[in-house]
């Protein structure tokens, strides 16, 4: 075979398997928990409000909010679909007031502003399960930077959270600020959480 007709032959060839991988079926990747890989992501607004509080089933707390560490289990709303979306059914919340589970705030934290780890977490079986949020809060409950988490989108694959900034300027209505958090604790044995803001995922 000549130098000409290889080069034919291996241009074929680079052509077959390109057309070849466009017709796969849609879908017919295998979602799995492995990470997508590298994925710049889009900007998603979200207002999630996880009711915690009536015992049992409906939702319950273990601790203060002042405390050290504590736990909330609850149901979240669903809303919009996107808006709420993945904390939208059965949903754990984990406070410390030192690193477990989150990242720390880039840069370092100034534990007298940013005073407890917040994890947020998916627990229930469907689309978004195994989603989790972690971040930072301020001593009033105010303000969340986010520092890190996953999302598992509707391809089925975890995609990273992208960090937000600590501009309490930016919070809730600026794209990279952090979110905005609404508690309410007079609840009998629980509380309400919100969370809204921009984040990138």
């Amino acid at each position: 075979m000549t130098t000409l007709a290889k080069a034919v032959a291996a241009a074929v060839t680079v052509v077959l398997a390109t057309v070849g991988s466009l017709l796969l079926p849609v879908g017919s990747a295998v979602a799995n928990d492995e990470d997508a890989g590298a994925f710049s992501g889009t900007w998603h607004h979200v207002h999630w409000h996880i009711n915690a509080y009536g015992g049992g089933a409906g939702g319950s707390c273990e601790g203060s909010w002042r405390d050290d560490a504590g736990f909330c289990q609850g149901r979240a709303e669903w809303r919009t679909w996107h808006d709420s979306y993945p904390f939208n059914n059965t949903t754990f919340v984990r406070w410390a007031s030192q690193p477990t589970r989150c990242p720390d705030v880039p840069g370092g934290r100034d534990p007298a502003v940013w005073r407890h780890e917040v994890h947020v977490y998916a627990a229930h079986v469907g689309t978004g399960q195994n989603s989790w949020l972690c971040g930072w809060v301020d001593r009033g409950w105010n303000t969340m930077i986010v520092t890190g988490g996953q999302v598992r989108g509707y391809d089925g694959y975890f995609h990273d959270i992208a960090p937000s900034s600590g501009k309490v300027a930016d919070r809730e209505h600026v794209q990279g600020g952090p979110l905005y958090v609404f508690l309410d604790a007079n609840r009998e044995r629980g509380a309400v959480i919100g969370l809204r803001g921009w984040i990138r995922y």
